[in-house]
């Protein structure tokens, strides 16, 4: 998805963006997770219940972090709802979270 089909570009913007902020979520369950689909890593879940509800391990699992609200041209999305993932998405996500950092961890005065 992120190479558009092409392998080559695909590894290089993999090379490129695999650490960014932006591109991180949580998880316990990484291995997976790791070479999953966009799509099975927002949907996955596990075999087993907690109070009656399957247990989801995927982008889908309601962390605040996964359902972070970032901007993209005229859109609003979040790791948990988009169809897609892009490097422009990732950069994205990246800068509403450096802002949210800043912002949070603001100094008294600053």
């Amino acid at each position: 998805m992120i190479g558009a089909g092409d392998p080559v570009k695909a590894s290089a913007v993999q090379e490129k963006y695999v650490n960014r902020l932006g591109n991180l979520t949580l998880s316990g369950y990484n291995s997976d997770l790791a070479t999953s689909s966009f799509e099975k890593k927002q949907q996955l879940a596990k075999d087993r219940t907690f109070l009656g509800h399957k247990i989801n391990i995927g982008y889908r699992n309601g962390l605040a972090l996964n359902n972070l609200l970032f901007v993209l041209g005229d859109n609003t999305l979040s790791l948990a709802t988009t169809n897609t993932w892009s490097a422009e998405m990732i950069e994205s996500r990246t800068k509403t979270m450096v802002n949210l950092l800043l912002e949070t961890n603001k100094l008294p005065g600053e």
